[in-house]
């Protein structure tokens, strides 16, 4: 049987410290599985958080119980002290066993221990002021589509993707706001892709072609991507390092380890 797990991004768990070395780690996270065009419904699912030594973090305090819904959404809350700092990375994974007419598969996926959630700073409001055609929706929007949302989530999937194949530590950046330009170039570009092939109007195509265009181009989502410059909390202490500056194409070497950020 081939199943397609749903994993649009990685797993987030938000590690909050507290006074004298306690704190919280806290999450709600989910899988899907789907077969064909159905979703697959587990018998029986466990769950466990692997820390970057390849031990089970915290298993002993019962986050490896989840409930799986009657769509077959598999979910697990996570909702624990911690007797100790926590260290925040993206090297954790989230192991998920599922029963499926009585075989075991096993999925995993990155889960990042984040101090904040990362955040799209792209609204549709923010789309309808770069475009006014996009206000009146009932008229641009294509049959089946009742909002520009859809393409926003679209953009900020593929942003995060990008993001962490391009060696970027997403749970150290703290000046989301600078990612608004590639963010919602890259909306507009999945807008403009899906329009031109519902309408007649070559506008959509040129949008299309002028986004989609190369790095030099300062009308392209790449050159938006090639112009980024954030700040980081390298330190993870809560605040912006003043001096934390990088474009977003700078990687390090990925064989090296803990390769992703700065």
């Amino acid at each position: 049987m081939s199943l397609a797990p749903r994993h649009r991004q990685p797993d987030y768990i938000v590690a909050v410290p507290g006074t004298l070395g306690t704190g919280t780690i806290a999450a709600v996270l989910s899988i899907v599985v789907q077969s064909a065009d159905a979703n697959a419904v587990p018998s029986a699912a466990t769950y466990q958080l692997i820390d970057p030594t390849g031990e089970v973090y915290y298993a002993a305090l019962g986050i490896e119980s989840p409930t799986i819904a009657a769509d077959g959404t598999v979910s697990v809350t996570i909702a624990v002290s911690m007797a100790a700092a926590v260290a925040y990375s993206d090297d954790y994974t989230s192991r998920w066993s599922l029963t499926i007419d009585g075989v075991v598969y096993v999925f995993e996926r990155e889960a990042l221990l984040v101090r904040t959630l990362p955040y799209c700073p792209v609204a549709v409001a923010d789309l309808q002021r770069r475009m006014s055609e996009l206000i009146d929706t009932s008229y641009v929007l294509p049959a089946g589509r009742s909002t520009l949302q859809s393409y926003i989530d679209e953009a900020w999937d593929q942003t995060i993707a990008r993001a962490l194949s391009a060696g970027v530590h997403v749970h150290l950046i703290a000046s989301w706001y600078a990612w608004r330009e590639y963010v919602a170039r890259v909306a507009e570009l999945v807008i403009a892709r899906d329009f031109m092939t519902s309408r007649p109007e070559s506008r959509w195509s040129t949008l299309w072609e002028v986004l989609g265009g190369p790095a030099d181009d300062p009308r392209s989502a790449e050159w938006a991507w090639a112009k980024l410059t954030y700040r980081v909390d390298r330190d993870q202490d809560g605040g912006p390092d003043d001096i934390e500056s990088r474009p977003g194409v700078d990687r390090e070497d990925p064989s090296a380890p803990a390769w992703r950020g700065w």
